[in-house]
């Protein structure tokens, strides 16, 4: 008759074999801020498996404008072997859906739908908006945005300082990085000017 302290242990050696790749998740908390008080946060997540590096990235916010507002940005991005293979971003005002934007790898570049409005991206990505939490963009000059399908452009300004201006409408936002992560950050955003501060 087996003791179960062997049958434990031969269970784990069992599990050991069967499991599938093992994976590391990171997980980072920012606080957003508006005129100095919390009105939301960010959680970014990266999973790493194998060549696989996936991102996963949530906004909440509570806006006072005219009225109250609830806003919350969803964007996932999948990479291999450092290229952009696909990514998923969702915008909602008040638990509506307000905004969508699907990219996906092609022969040649990418198929981008901007709220079913197709167009074509012929270069290789390599930086998405949802890697500036976890990776400084050192020598990144361009920074695709998964959740307006465009391409904007990123300076660096001084040690762990960063200036990215939207393509469209010229608009600057301010990144501040220690070790290699993102510290804080400065959002000119099209609703309302926002500070982010990392928690952990």
């Amino acid at each position: 008759m087996m003791h179960w302290p062997k049958l434990i242990l031969l269970s784990l050696m069992c599990s050991s074999f069967l499991s599938p790749e093992s994976s590391t998740v990171r997980t980072l908390k920012y606080k957003i801020l508006k005129e100095g008080k919390p009105i939301g946060e960010v959680i970014a997540v990266r999973t790493l498996s194998g060549e696989e590096i996936e991102y996963d990235v949530e906004t909440h916010m509570n806006l006072k404008l005219i009225i109250n507002q609830k806003v919350d940005y969803t964007s996932k991005a999948s990479f291999r072997n450092g290229i952009l293979q696909n990514s998923v971003s969702r915008a909602f005002l008040n638990d509506r859906p307000h905004q969508s934007c699907t990219t996906k790898l092609r022969t040649g570049g990418y198929q981008i739908l901007l709220d079913h409005q197709e167009h074509f991206l012929k270069r290789q990505v390599n930086y998405s908006g949802t890697m500036l939490y976890f990776k400084e963009p050192a020598n990144v000059t361009l920074v695709y945005s998964e959740m307006s399908g465009q391409d904007n452009k990123m300076t660096h300004q001084g040690e762990g300082y960063y200036v990215l201006t939207n393509s469209r409408n010229r608009k600057q936002n301010q990144y501040w990085y220690k070790s290699g992560i993102l510290d804080h950050a400065a959002i000119n955003s099209s609703l309302v000017d926002i500070e982010i501060q990392r928690v952990y």
